[in-house]
Order: C-alpha cells, then sequence, then structure tokens
C-alpha cells in the first residue's frame, strides 16, 4: 500500500463507487474536503490499474484524541478484485501506518 499523492482525479471512479454519489462534482468536493481534514488516501495498483483506495483520518494538527481518533474514512476495492483479500491486506496496512504514526487506536 502506498500513499497516494498524485491527481484526485484518478480517485473519482472509485471514491464515487464507494460513496455511491452520482455527481462527479460531487466526489470531487468531497475529496477537496476530507483532503482539508487530514484525510489520507491510500491506493495500490495491479497491472497499472488503481483496484483499492482507502483513505485514513490524521488530524492534521495532531490533537488526535480518544473522541477523534485516526479512523477509516472509506475504503474501495474494484469489483473484479474483490473476494480476494484485498480488503483484508488493505485494513491492515492501514492499522499498520497509523501504528507506524506512533498511534495506538484506530
Amino acid at each position: 500500500m502506498e500513499r497516494y499523492a498524485g491527481d484526485p482525479e484518478d480517485l473519482l471512479e472509485l471514491r464515487q463507487m464507494s460513496t455511491g454519489l452520482q455527481s462527479l462534482g460531487g466526489v470531487r468536493r468531497l475529496i477537496s474536503v476530507e483532503r482539508a481534514r487530514g484525510i489520507r488516501y491510500y491506493t495500490a495498483s495491479l497491472s497499472g490499474c488503481t483496484v483499492r483506495v482507502i483513505g485514513v483520518f490524521f488530524d492534521p494538527m495532531g490533537e488526535t484524541t480518544e473522541l477523534e481518533p485516526q479512523q477509516i474514512i472509506d475504503m474501495a476495492v474494484v469489483p473484479e478484485y474483490r473476494r480476494r483479500g484485498v480488503a483484508r491486506a488493505q485494513m491492515g496496512a492501514a492499522v499498520g501506518e497509523v501504528r507506524s504514526s506512533g498511534h495506538d487506536r484506530l
């Protein structure tokens, strides 16, 4: 799993699938708001195609508390890659990322 630093436009299809939003404009707005809130996206690609995305909330001010710990905001896997352990690996990697950032709650 790698932290996604590319163009948010590349995440539109996966984020639209995971949120159920019909409007791509709405998905763009959601991504913009999430990134401003401190959401980090992590992706994985197979054969040059992004097949999964997970959003993890990290408080940008570093003031995470019991009331607002790091959180999985959303995750999506392309339908053709489901039921293959992709989401399980994705969740495990997210937990590892939170732990490596010095936090023990997700």
